[in-house]
């Protein structure tokens, strides 16, 4: 064979070997329609519609497509539309506190952004184990129980799929002394200083920080975070919590007597006085210092004013706050507290009162509540202020009956005063605030100089702060950068963080994660859930999974969350297998159903539930499609290029003269 036929040989072989694996996959199947076509929606900004987009391509291997959508945030969470999406990316974000995962995923919750139901299987054994969890004081009982509850929760059900712990950074600059990055800013206040100042920094006792807009100071409505940054500086809670979860003797209440595990005593701090009552909204950075001379004060229901001397903090203050927490026309958190059921002032001390508990009123006896602790860390109200003297009753979430608090208080004058111009025994008061700006504060000279970090008395260095509202992640860092905010909290930002590794003069204060992302079924929507929710697999070791759970399980395991890290986040996040935030990782469960990336997982369990055997090819993607095409023409034009040099060369054999064949063979005896 001459050197021409061998390198058309070649050539023609080498085609039939690039081309023969991607025609045996794909061309015989490449034309078959997806399974399942999904909408997945999230929120705009950040990284949740990269995660997003990175689903999509994992799910495609499985033969499910998947189209990104993005609502804003005002749409997607609020109300969270049933029908409008199967999957949804969000974060979830755990309160501090004694672990109790039932505000997250009951049935109850609003809202429901999975679908979950006590109809479906295990719905309501999850519903029944999250209610008992709250009965139960054993801190190791508690466990157990939750790690029973997790393995159920997530391998029988499989609501979602975590993705990412979420880690959360305080950064300062260098000149920021004494600041413990376990506890929260609020609690480190009387802790902190700043010892010289940094590039363009003007004032020492002034700290700048920056926050989104609040919409009222009223701590009884929804939740809003930059509101309650705003009042945790206005208000002290009636209990602290420690950042592991655990009730400390701190606070308003110092002390507390356990008569039974339904019955307690509160000892409440004396000598504290509530802030003077002024009248913010019309004040400006023009005004007058704060001063009750010279500064209008507001007046509440029942006459009564506030200079900073005349009303003391009593357990009458304590009892309204329950009170109004629990009464649903002036609270919003109102279901919170159904295990309520009485609380009474002492008759011979006005600094001590009683509650009564009932975690189950479904039982004769009073059942104790475990999450109990967590519901008195909240603002404590001014009773002489917003409590009226009106007789007419109304009744809190346990049936407790109230007067003074009658419907409609919450549209009183005294009330929307209230809203805007907020006062309460905290460590600041409120000086003014430029909607849209700013919002500044002022020391509160009264204050009762306990800290939290250590039960010591201490008094607060920083006189003054100064929140900016910034709404969105880039310009909180560059005015960080820029030296005109003095401590920012922020979510992992690699760029950032980058340049706070490469500043001698920025510090990064690690937080304990309480958030996590997540992508969530939704269980109410055909294919991953719907009708496939009640039919169980006749599989071999998958008789107690349903069709809808395989579905959702096939998902998790088609989904790299170790890919989506590496290219989005360098790697640097944690990847979640539990429905329980870092935050409270002493309730991990460590046998917990775990969802790594597995391919024949995912097809293990999708094809059972939906009659693909032979399985269903995964969709080519583009790099493949390419290959497949390029290979295709080159196999195209090799073969006939073949077969027409294979001719040329045996025409021009023929054509040759005796004499130039006896010369060749002369030639190459010559050559022998």
């Amino acid at each position: 064979m001459s050197s021409k036929q061998i390198r058309f040989t070649v050539l023609f072989l080498s085609a039939l070997f690039i081309t023969t694996p991607f025609i045996s996959v794909h061309f015989s199947t490449g034309n078959v329609e997806p399974i399942a076509y999904l909408v997945l929606k999230t929120n705009g900004g950040g990284v949740f519609p990269d995660y997003g987009l990175y689903i999509a391509e994992h799910l495609r291997e499985i033969g499910i497509e998947v189209v990104v959508k993005i609502e804003e945030w005002i749409e997607y969470i609020y109300p969270f539309r049933p029908i409008a999406y199967d999957l949804a990316i969000k974060e979830l974000d755990f309160k501090n506190g004694v672990f109790d995962p039932y505000p997250y995923f009951s049935k109850d919750i609003s809202p429901n952004y999975y679908g979950l139901s006590d109809e479906m299987p295990y719905g309501n054994q999850s519903e029944i184990m999250l209610k008992e969890g709250t009965l139960i004081t054993d801190i190791e009982e508690r466990k157990n129980h939750y790690n029973a509850w997790q393995n159920l929760f997530m391998d029988k059900i499989v609501p979602f799929i975590p993705l990412f712990s979420i880690p959360e950074y305080i950064a300062t600059w260098f000149n920021l002394i004494g600041f413990n990055s376990s506890w929260s800013i609020v609690d480190n206040l009387p802790y902190i200083y700043q010892n010289v100042r940094h590039p363009s920094q003007d004032d020492l006792k002034e700290l700048i920080i920056a926050d989104k807009n609040w919409r009222d100071l009223n701590p009884l409505q929804i939740d809003d975070e930059s509101r309650d940054f705003v009042t945790s500086l206005l208000f002290e809670p009636l209990l602290q919590i420690s950042p592991e979860g655990k009730p400390i003797k701190t606070g308003l209440i110092y002390d507390w007597d356990i008569i039974n595990e339904s019955y307690y005593k509160f000892y409440i701090r004396e000598g504290i006085y509530w802030n003077p009552s002024y009248n913010c909204t019309i004040r400006n950075a023009d005004s007058d210092p704060l001063s009750t001379n010279s500064s209008d004060l507001m007046v509440g229901l029942q006459g009564a004013f506030s200079d900073g001397y005349n009303h003391q903090l009593t357990a009458k203050d304590m009892v309204f706050t329950l009170l109004a927490y629990a009464t649903s026309h002036v609270s919003e958190f109102a279901e919170n507290y159904f295990w309520l059921k009485d609380i009474q002032i002492d008759n011979s001390d006005n600094f001590s009162f009683y509650i009564t508990i009932d975690g189950n009123e479904k039982t004769t006896e009073f059942e104790p509540y475990a999450p109990f602790w967590n519901k008195l860390n909240i603002p404590c109200l001014p009773e002489f202020f917003l409590n009226s003297t009106s007789l007419s009753i109304t009744n809190t979430s346990g049936n407790i009956p109230v007067s003074g608090l009658f419907d409609g208080i919450e549209d009183t004058i005294e009330w929307k005063d209230f809203n805007k111009s907020s006062f309460g025994c905290g460590k600041y008061l409120l000086d003014y605030y430029v909607k849209n700006y700013f919002t500044v504060l002022r020391a509160n000279s009264n204050w009762y100089e306990i800290g939290a970090i250590d039960g010591m008395y201490h008094d607060l260095s920083i006189e003054t702060i100064k929140i900016k509202v910034l709404m969105d992640t880039a310009p909180i860092i560059s005015e960080f950068l820029a030296g005109r905010l003095d401590i920012v909290k922020i979510k992992y930002e690699n760029s950032f963080f980058n340049n706070l590794e490469k500043d001698p003069l920025l510090r990064c204060h690690k937080l304990v994660s309480n958030s996590f992302s997540m992508l969530i079924f939704n269980l109410r929507r055909p294919f991953v859930g719907g009708t496939d929710n009640f039919v169980f697999l006749d599989s071999e070791g998958k008789e107690n999974y349903t069709r809808g759970v395989a579905v959702r399980k096939a998902i998790c395991y088609a989904i790299d969350r170790e890919e989506i890290n590496q290219a989005l986040h360098g790697g640097n996040l944690i990847v979640s297998d539990h429905p329980i935030p870092e935050i409270h990782s002493n309730y991990y469960n460590p046998d917990i159903v775990k969802y790594s990336h597995d391919i024949d997982k995912a097809l293990d369990w999708l094809y059972p539930g939906y009659d693909l055997y032979p399985p269903h090819p995964p969709i080519p993607n583009l790099l493949e499609t390419l290959l497949i095409l390029g290979g295709g023409i080159i196999l195209i034009g090799a073969i006939p290029t073949f077969f027409i040099t294979k001719g040329l060369l045996e025409y021009r054999r023929s054509k040759k003269k005796p004499s130039e064949t006896s010369t060749n063979n002369t030639d190459s005896v010559k050559d022998m």
